[in-house]
C-alpha cells in the first residue's frame, strides 16, 4: 500500500479530495474571458494519478473491481457518445466549439479520472479511508457555509470592512460559498444532508452526534440564504423521508436543532434582509437582486445599480431555443456544443448554458445519447439498491452506510438534473466511484502477489 509519511496515500488522498472537491477556482479570467473554472482538486489529479499507477504497476493494488450491474462498460459508452458528439458538430458545423471541447469533453475525462480515482480507494483500501473523507467532508462543508452565511448576515448591518465584503460577498444575494454557483452548492447540500444525518445515526465515531446537531442548527441559514427553489422542494422531501426513517432522533437531533435555528436565524438578520426568505417563492418577474448591504457604496456593482436575477425568463428562453434545435435533429442530436451555438445563430450571441442536465444530453446528444445515460444511471442505481434496501450484507456496516447515501444521492441528481445542468459536480463522481466499488477480502499474505488485471 502506498505510504506518504506517517499517513496513508489512501487517506491523505481521501481527506485531501473531500476538502477541495468543494472549492471553485477560476484561472486565466480576463475582461473578456470569463475564465477557466476549476476545483481545487483538478490541480492535483496528475499527481493523484501517478502514484495510483505506479502502485498498479508494481501491483500493490487493482484497479477498480466495479459492482454489477454496473462496470467498465458504462463509462467507455458514455465516453463514445461524447466523443460522437464532438465530431458530430464538427461535421454540422465544419469547426469544432472550443468551449464545449474544453468544458465538456476534456471536462468529461477529468469526472471519470474522479469516478476511478474513488473506485480505486473503494476496492483497494479499509474501512479506515472511508473515515478519513466522510468527516472532513462534512466539516469543510459546514465550516464554509456557516462563514459564508454569517458574513452575509454581518454585511446586512455593515460589519465587514468594504474590501473584505467585496472578497466574500458574491455580485448577488444568494449563498455559493466556495462552489462557485448556488445550485451546485444546493445540490451539496442536499447531498450532505443525507450524509450527516446517516453516519452520524449510525456511525457516531465518523460523525459525532454534536456535529448532527450543529448542522441541522445551521441548516435555515444555508437554506434561506442559498434560495434555490430547486434546493426547497429537494429539502422537503428529504426532511419527511428522515423523519420516517430516522425517527429516534429525528426530534432530539433534527427537528429542535432547525426549528430553533430558524428561530434565531430570523431574529439576527437585518430588517432589509429578511425578505430574502421569501425570494424563491415570488415570481420570475419579481426575482431582483436584493442586495444585502444597507450600505450603498457596499455594493459591487457598476453605478451601484442592482443586478437583475435572470430567473425563470431566461431559463425559459434557453429550454425553448434547445428544443428548436433538438427537434431539427431528434436522434444523434446537434453535436457537443450545438444548443449554445444554436442561441448565438437565433438571438445572436450566446445566452447561457442549458441549465438543464435532460436537455442539454437530449439536444447535444439526441435520443441516443439520454439513452446511454439512462442506461448508466439504471446500471448505477440497480447495483446499489440491494445495499439500501439491506438484502446484501457481505460488506461492513460502513461501507453500507455509503452506499445507501450514494442511491440517495442518485436519487437527488436525478431531480436537480431535471432543472440544473450538474452532470460536471466533481464530488458526485468520486463519491459514486468509492460506493460502486466491490472492496477486496480482508488483507491476505498472497494478495498483493496477485496481478493487476
Amino acid at each position: 500500500m502506498p505510504r506518504c509519511g506517517p499517513i496513508s496515500f489512501p487517506a491523505l488522498l481521501a481527506g485531501t479530495f473531500a476538502v477541495f472537491l468543494q472549492i471553485q477556482i477560476t484561472l486565466l479570467d480576463t475582461d473578456t474571458y470569463a475564465g477557466l473554472r476549476m476545483n481545487l482538486a483538478d490541480l492535483f489529479l496528475p499527481v493523484t494519478g501517478l502514484v495510483i499507477l505506479a502502485s498498479l504497476l508494481r501491483k500493490k493494488s487493482l484497479w477498480p473491481q466495479w459492482k454489477a450491474p454496473f462496470g467498465n462498460l458504462w463509462p467507455v459508452v458514455l465516453t463514445i457518445a461524447l466523443t460522437f458528439a464532438l465530431v458530430n458538430y464538427r461535421f454540422i458545423n465544419g469547426d469544432i466549439s472550443q468551449w464545449a471541447l474544453v468544458n465538456k469533453y476534456i471536462g468529461w475525462f477529468v469526472l471519470m479520472a474522479y469516478l476511478y480515482a474513488g473506485g480505486w480507494l473503494g476496492t483497494n483500501f479499509s474501512t479506515q479511508n472511508l473515515k478519513a473523507f466522510v468527516f472532513p467532508f462534512a466539516c469543510c462543508f459546514l465550516i464554509i457555509s456557516g462563514l459564508s452565511a454569517i458574513s452575509i448576515v454581518m454585511a446586512g448591518y455593515n460589519l465587514l470592512p468594504l474590501p473584505l465584503a467585496r472578497l466574500i460577498i458574491p455580485d448577488y444575494y444568494q449563498l455559493e460559498g466556495m462552489m462557485g454557483n448556488r445550485n451546485a452548492l444546493a445540490f451539496l447540500f442536499c447531498v450532505m444532508m443525507v450524509f450527516v444525518t446517516f453516519f452520524s445515526s449510525r456511525h457516531p465515531d465518523i460523525v459525532p452526534r454534536w456535529f448532527l446537531v450543529a448542522f441541522w442548527a445551521f441548516f435555515p441559514a444555508l437554506l434561506c440564504l442559498n434560495g434555490s427553489r430547486a434546493l426547497w422542494g429537494t429539502t422537503l422531501v428529504l426532511f419527511t423521508y428522515l423523519g420516517l426513517t430516522h425517527k429516534k432522533i429525528f426530534l432530539r437531533h433534527i427537528f429542535l436543532p432547525a426549528f430553533l435555528g430558524i428561530i434565531f436565524f430570523v431574529l439576527i438578520l437585518h430588517e432589509s434582509q429578511r425578505k430574502l426568505i421569501f425570494v424563491p417563492f415570488e415570481s420570475s418577474s419579481k426575482l431582483v437582486n436584493h442586495t444585502l448591504r444597507p450600505a450603498e457604496e457596499l455594493s459591487p456593482l457598476k453605478n451601484n445599480q442592482p443586478k437583475i436575477h435572470g430567473g425563470d425568463n431566461i431559463r425559459m428562453k434557453i429550454l425553448g431555443s434547445s428544443f428548436e434545435r433538438w427537434k431539427q435533429s431528434p436522434v444523434l442530436g446537434a453535436g457537443l456544443g450545438g444548443g449554445v451555438k444554436y442561441q448565438e445563430v437565433k438571438y445572436g450571441e450566446k445566452i447561457d448554458i442549458i441549465d438543464n442536465s435532460l436537455m442539454w444530453i437530449l439536444t447535444d446528444m439526441g435520443l441516443a445519447g439520454v439513452a446511454a445515460f439512462l442506461a448508466c444511471f439504471t446500471a448505477m442505481t440497480r447495483s446499489l439498491w440491494p445495499y439500501y434496501t439491506n438484502k446484501k450484507r457481505e460488506i461492513s456496516d460502513e461501507r453500507q452506510t455509503l452506499m445507501t447515501c450514494a442511491f440517495l444521492m442518485l436519487l437527488i441528481f436525478g431531480l436537480f438534473s431535471l432543472v440544473h445542468e450538474i452532470i460536471y459536480a466533481r464530488f458526485f463522481w468520486f463519491i459514486l466511484g468509492l460506493a460502486l466499488a466491490a472492496p477486496l477480502p480482508p488483507p491476505s499474505a498472497d494478495r498483493m502477489k496477485s496481478p493487476a488485471p
